[in-house]
């Protein structure tokens, strides 16, 4: 959730229970750094739809393209660290 929120992700105004970062967190990335190994950038603007076009009740969540390109910065990010054999990024969440 912490990277979400340095991505630019709103961290207020809980809804359901969770923030937007929290949602985006564990929707797509499963609170965890290595699900981005598995996850193309189709899926990944597929996820950014779905929460798009939930309905405001359900959790509806835009995001300005700017954090989009953050999120899409983080996942390569990420795929960098694993790659090289990091293993702090290994033992911590999104």
């Amino acid at each position: 959730m912490d990277a979400m929120i340095q991505c630019g992700v709103p961290d207020g105004n809980p809804q359901n229970g969770q923030t937007k970062a929290q949602q985006i967190a564990l929707g797509l990335f499963r609170n965890s750094f290595t699900t981005s190994m598995q996850k193309t950038t189709e899926d990944l603007r597929a996820g950014f739809k779905h929460y798009a076009t939930l309905t405001v009740a359900n959790g509806r969540i835009t995001l300005d393209s700017n954090i989009k390109e953050n999120i899409q910065a983080f996942m390569q990010w990420c795929r960098d660290e694993i790659r090289m054999g990091s293993t702090t990024i290994l033992s911590h969440r999104c």
